[in-house]
């Protein structure tokens, strides 16, 4: 999907989740993020994860950015909490998020249950940064990162990922596209 020419109507959130990839596809929801346009923000971590089976990576980049176990909510808390964030404002929810596919599946499955669940003034899909950043020339021969803004501290906390994705979109948007 084009992001040139006339930006979709509505609220933008910028959307991250830290999961853990487990056997046979499955995937554990570990944290979400998610910062609206004008930086409100909303952060919850899931007491819903297998901590046994967290993956090296997770472990050693996830796990540590992680709060107390005491602050950890279910999915439906967290579901709920979502839902009163984006409910706080009537407009269309527009998701962005950067290498987003499976935050996204996350989002709709983990968190809504699938589409049947979602809120209706909530798109039913995302729009990618990265092809936006590549509609703007900031992507060369299918290589975003050196031609962007660097995050730096904070990468795999998902509040901290969606603040930063935000901080892209404020990038790239004014920029003029090239194609």
């Amino acid at each position: 999907m084009s992001t040139t020419g006339k930006r979709p109507a509505g609220r933008k959130y910028f959307l991250d989740m830290e999961f853990n990839a487990m056997p046979k596809g499955r995937y554990e929801l570990i944290s979400i993020g998610i910062v609206d346009e004008t930086g409100r923000e909303f952060y919850a971590e899931s007491n819903e994860f297998n901590e046994t089976l967290l993956n090296p990576w997770v472990l050693e980049h996830v796990v540590p950015l992680l709060g107390s176990k005491e602050n950890r909510r279910s999915l439906a808390d967290i579901r709920k909490g979502v839902e009163a964030f984006i409910l706080a404002e009537s407009d269309m929810a527009v998701f962005w998020a950067k290498n987003g596919s499976q935050d996204w599946f996350l989002f709709m499955n983990h968190v809504f249950d699938g589409f049947a669940t979602l809120p209706a003034h909530v798109q039913t899909w995302y729009h990618e940064l990265y092809q936006l950043a590549s509609e703007k020339g900031k992507c060369i021969k299918g290589e975003c990162k050196p031609y962007l803004p660097q995050q730096g501290e904070g990468a795999h906390n998902a509040l901290d990922d969606a603040r930063f994705d935000k901080l892209l979109w404020d990038y790239l948007d004014p920029l003029p596209s090239v194609k």
